[in-house]
């Protein structure tokens, strides 16, 4: 039997998306404690995760969601559990903030009016395309 061995790309954007995301951390998530999700569950899956690599990311006052755009059952239960009938999240002055990441061309694109859509799923895809 041979064994192939294969080389794990190097995602060289990688440090620069992290650093715009660890920014925003910082703007919205209000409490210093809150940045460990981020810190320690965020970056983990970002640097670990294969090719396409396109996730949705939740930053709120306490903490950040990070999901695969792959699976749209995340994404539905994203909106369900997250999004509907959250007082929070639908207010006009409301801090959150949504975005697509594009983990391997490391991009950032923010999400509007993401709060008042029916169907996130292609709200999401139409954003970055």
């Amino acid at each position: 039997m041979k064994i192939k061995f294969t080389e794990r790309t190097v995602n060289t954007e990688l440090p620069d998306l992290i650093a715009k995301m660890r920014n925003i951390v910082h703007t919205i998530v209000a409490n210093p404690k809150f940045h460990a999700d981020f810190e320690t569950n965020d970056c983990h899956v970002l640097a670990r995760c294969e090719k396409p690599g396109i996730f949705a990311w939740y930053v709120y006052d306490s903490g950040t969601h990070l999901f695969s755009l792959i699976d749209m059952n995340e994404v539905l239960a994203f909106q369900r559990e997250w999004l509907d009938n959250n007082v929070e999240t639908n207010k006009e002055n409301s801090k959150n903030r949504l975005y697509v990441i594009d983990v391997f061309a490391g991009q950032l694109y923010r999400v509007y009016e993401y709060h008042k859509q029916k169907d996130l799923a292609a709200h999401l895809i139409q954003s970055v395309g």
